[in-house]
C-alpha cells in the first residue's frame, strides 16, 4: 500500500493535507487582513474628523459691556477676507479696521447699525467673512443683524 494514496483522492492531483492547511491558512490570513483594513480606514476617518473639527477656526460674537465684539476662539484662521453686504451700514473707517484685522489681535468691537438701512423683515445680512483653517479648507460665516441684536452663523465650508 502506498503512504499517499487516499482512495478517489490522488495526491499528485489534489496535494497533500499539509496543502491544504497552508491553503486554508492563506485564505484566513486574507481575509482577516481584508477585515483589518476596513476597519482601519473608520478609525482612520473618524481621526481626521476630529482633527478637522479641532483645527476649525470659528468667529463668535460676544455681547459684552453695552457693545459686541467679533472674536476667534478654537483655532487659528488665515487668508481672511471680510465683505460688507451693503454699503453704507456702518460708520466710515470701519472696513479699514476690519481689512487691518489678523487672528492675534483683540476683538473687534461692532459699531451700532445705521438702523434706517436695515429692512422690517427681521433679518439683515450685514457682513461675509471667509477665511481658512490651518490646513487651507475654505470657510465662510456671515453675521447678521436681527431684532435689534447682531448674530453671526456657523462655520460653512466653501
Amino acid at each position: 500500500m502506498e503512504i499517499n494514496n487516499f482512495g478517489p483522492f490522488d495526491s499528485d492531483i489534489w496535494g497533500t493535507v499539509a496543502d491544504w492547511v497552508i491553503a486554508c491558512v492563506t485564505l484566513g490570513t486574507g481575509i482577516f487582513l481584508v477585515l483589518t483594513f476596513k476597519e482601519q480606514q473608520k478609525t482612520n476617518l473618524f481621526t481626521r474628523v476630529q482633527m478637522k473639527r479641532q483645527i476649525l477656526p470659528k468667529f463668535i460674537i460676544q455681547h459684552k459691556n453695552g457693545h459686541n465684539e467679533l472674536s476667534l476662539t478654537n483655532a487659528p484662521a488665515i487668508e481672511i477676507n471680510i465683505e460688507s453686504v451693503k454699503d453704507g451700514i456702518f460708520e466710515n473707517g470701519f472696513y479699514e479696521h476690519l481689512e487691518n484685522f489678523e487672528v492675534h489681535h483683540h476683538p473687534i468691537v461692532l459699531p451700532v447699525l445705521n438702523e434706517a438701512l436695515i429692512f422690517d423683515n427681521g433679518r439683515e445680512d450685514i457682513i461675509n467673512i471667509s477665511f481658512s483653517d490651518m490646513e487651507g479648507s475654505r470657510y465662510s460665516q456671515t453675521i447678521y443683524y436681527e431684532h435689534g441684536e447682531f448674530f453671526i452663523s456657523i462655520p460653512k465650508a466653501k
